[in-house]
């Protein structure tokens, strides 16, 4: 089943029927696989982002329909006003903490366990991001959190600040951005 936004309200696309709904005026319970349907809207396609951070950019793979596209972005944030996704899904922290392991992260883990655990590095705290070494940030990582930095997540670091600024600069992006790690698929 495919989503799709129309003038505010959810469309959803399953094979068999298409329909719209808006669940905050439906005045009972209602399923998308519901074959009552109370009323019909356009369906505009979702444009759909799966982003992950490399060293030339930002890797993206969109969908639009049922094209899949892939984009080399030096920058984030004017792809993302360019494109402008309904959805993105990537592969990098979201919500840094001031202090201590992210719940999600230790969930994550420990959803791993107990041979992939590796894969998925605990977020830095966002008061070690700036430092310009990885002994200066481990060491204020150290004496914030109690705990060093890996070298997994120091080489991640200039990403980390590119997508923290741009959420702490633009918080409707929180909206349309979502942490997502291919290791719990």
């Amino acid at each position: 089943t495919r989503a799709h936004r129309a003038g505010g309200t959810l469309a959803y696309l399953n094979p068999s029927l298409s329909f719209s709904l808006s669940p905050s005026i439906l005045p009972f319970p209602f399923s998308p696989f519901s074959p009552f349907l109370p009323f019909a809207a356009p369906m505009l396609p979702v444009l759909l982002a799966g982003i992950d951070g490399c060293r030339a950019g930002w890797l993206c793979v969109v969908e639009r329909d049922t094209r899949v596209e892939v984009v080399l972005a030096p920058a984030l944030e004017p792809w993302l006003h360019a494109l402008r996704p309904d959805v993105v899904v990537i592969d990098m922290p979201i919500g840094l903490p001031d202090a201590g392991p992210r719940r999600c992260d230790t969930l994550a883990r420990a959803a791993l366990r107990p041979s992939r655990t590796s894969s998925l590095f605990p977020a830095p705290v966002r008061g070690a991001l700036h430092l310009p070494t990885y002994e200066a940030t481990c060491a204020a990582h150290r004496g914030i959190d109690g705990r060093a930095l890996s070298k997994q997540a120091w080489f991640l670091l200039p990403k980390m600040r590119e997508l923290d600024a741009l959420l702490q600069a633009q918080p409707a992006w929180r909206a349309v951005l979502h942490e997502g790690h291919p290791e719990l698929s």
